[in-house]
């Protein structure tokens, strides 16, 4: 769905005196199994989301998969979802919704579990691709840019599958570090709830939670 003024003002309508975007009507189930639901994607094998999860496609759950397809298929299916800083430069491997769950309107963000290409010809102390489930200076800002902008505004629900931050000399040149602790710190001055929810076989993360939630 593309991104416009009037698309982001409707799906989030509110007031002064109401802290989240109202809730809007939904006949999707919140018991909704999504493994029914399609999955596709360059260089993925899935043609389902239950495969992603299920032990005879893939038991060790390195296989890759499509992240919009999951965040697709997790919203609710009578509410599009509208993607954030989509054309945002080398943050592909970060994924931002405006969605509904059970009608509530909230921020969904996930890390692509595929390899990505780059564009252009990539310095040579760099990686040659973008990498699965791995955070890259400008996919960092775009993440904590993310968690900022539904700070106070509506719950953050992240669909968890982080592997790591990428430590290559042009990742450091480029601000990993300080892109990196803009997450942290975005995280702990979180104001609402944020749900995490792991759907790879690991991911990295630590207790960033103010006390105030």
């Amino acid at each position: 769905m593309p991104w416009t003024c009037c698309s982001r003002t409707t799906s989030t309508p509110t007031s002064r005196r109401e802290r989240f975007p109202r809730p809007a009507p939904t006949t999707d189930p919140v018991d909704r199994d999504i493994a029914d639901s399609p999955h596709a994607g360059p260089g993925t094998d899935f043609t389902q989301l239950g495969q992603i999860f299920a032990a005879d496609s893939n038991r060790e759950r390195k296989k890759p998969f499509d992240i919009r397809s999951l965040l697709r298929g997790a919203a609710d299916a009578d509410h599009p979802p509208l993607e954030r800083w989509v054309d945002m430069h080398d943050a592909d491997s970060v994924v931002v919704f405006d969605a509904h769950l059970g009608g509530q309107p909230v921020s969904l963000l996930g890390i692509e579990s595929r390899p990505l290409p780059r564009h252009g010809t990539p310095p040579v102390d760099g990686p040659s691709q973008w990498t699965a489930g791995t955070l890259f200076p400008r996919s960092s800002k775009k993440m904590a840019r993310a968690i900022n902008a539904a700070s106070g505004n509506r719950p953050l629900v992240v669909l968890a599958n982080l592997s790591g931050f990428d430590g290559s000399p042009e990742s450091l040149r480029g601000l990993q570090l300080e892109y990196g602790a803009e997450i942290g710190r975005a995280v702990v001055n979180f104001k609402g709830p944020i749900v995490f929810c792991v759907v790879s076989r690991y991911t990295v993360a630590r207790s960033w939670c103010s006390p105030e939630r």
